[in-house]
């Protein structure tokens, strides 16, 4: 197993504590002032918080603690250690803003803190998600539903429904308003992950990739990607050596994943990322071709 170097560590430490900050303090400076919700957890601990009155840095450590347990259940320590360091990190953040009680607009305006909130939700996901590390939110479940239930339904198409049933109570529970404007959010977020990520909107991409260590490669993917992997022999013209370009589709956080891994164990790769619109196949996550709403 590829050990990581302190660096890398460390470079995972800050950029955790600066994502989750950011989001901490657009919970409770922006979202909680104003009255707004959201979709993940935050949405389901703003719910909680204003159905009885619980402190929300308490229902979100509650939550934060019951997603990190059933990932470890349903889909192994494997994959809850990646949440270990976001599942203390993001719940610590809100408590401290919670503490501080800042507040950024001096006037309710709900469109303006729709706003504000989903740029820096979406700086917050893109700067942890470019580390290659998940939320532990929404996103944890939605790995959760499509490994056990539903392993042929692509994961963001999972996740937009958990999302949007989180948004739709939340409208019962605040106002209709509040739910439109939790999609603002939600909407702009999306945006600027993409943006953080690749400065365009996708949602899958195919990484491809020379390199002096195809076999290892290809065992990372399968096994920590959880990803299929295709190789074809290549030629290069200038030299004449013969080497394996493997290809991989998968999604932009991903991508990071492997962009690490070759970065720590063979600098010298070469690596090419096309934005996809649409993937068509058999394969899990991608869309039926058979189907009539494959777009």
């Amino acid at each position: 197993m590829i050990k990581k170097k302190a660096s890398d560590i460390l470079l995972d430490i800050i950029f955790i504590l600066i994502g989750t900050g950011l989001s901490g303090f657009a919970i409770t400076s922006i979202m909680i002032p104003n009255g707004l919700s959201s979709g993940g957890i935050t949405g389901i601990a703003r719910i909680v918080q204003e159905s009885f009155g619980i402190s929300f840095s308490i229902v979100y450590y509650i939550l934060s603690a019951v997603v990190f347990l059933l990932v470890t259940i349903l889909l192994g320590f494997k994959e809850s250690k990646k949440l270990i360091l976001i599942s203390i990190a993001m719940p610590t953040m809100i408590l401290i803003f919670e503490r501080l009680n800042l507040n950024l607009l001096d006037e309710k305006d709900l469109m303006l803190a729709a706003i504000y909130c989903g740029v820096l939700f979406g700086l917050s996901l893109g700067l942890i998600f470019w580390r290659g590390f998940a939320m532990g939110g929404s996103d944890s479940l939605a790995q959760i539903v499509k490994r056990k239930l539903f392993p042929f339904l692509d994961t963001s198409r999972i996740l937009f429904v958990i999302d949007a049933i989180i948004i739709l109570i939340s409208g019962l529970v605040f106002d209709r308003n509040i739910a439109l404007y939790a999609l603002v959010t939600q909407y702009i977020s999306m945006k600027l992950i993409d943006a953080v990520l690749y400065g365009f909107a996708t949602k899958l991409v195919r990484l491809d990739a020379i390199t002096n260590i195809p076999r290892e490669l290809r065992d990372f993917v399968i096994q920590n990607v959880v990803r299929g992997v295709s190789s074809v022999e290549i030629t290069g013209e200038y030299t004449g050596v013969k080497r394996r370009k493997l290809m991989i589709i998968c999604s932009p956080r991903e991508s990071m994943l492997v962009k690490r891994f070759l970065a720590n164990n063979d600098p010298s790769s070469m690596v090419s990322v096309i934005a996809l619109n649409s993937v068509w196949g058999t394969g899990r996550g991608f869309k039926q071709i058979d189907k009539e709403d494959s777009i």
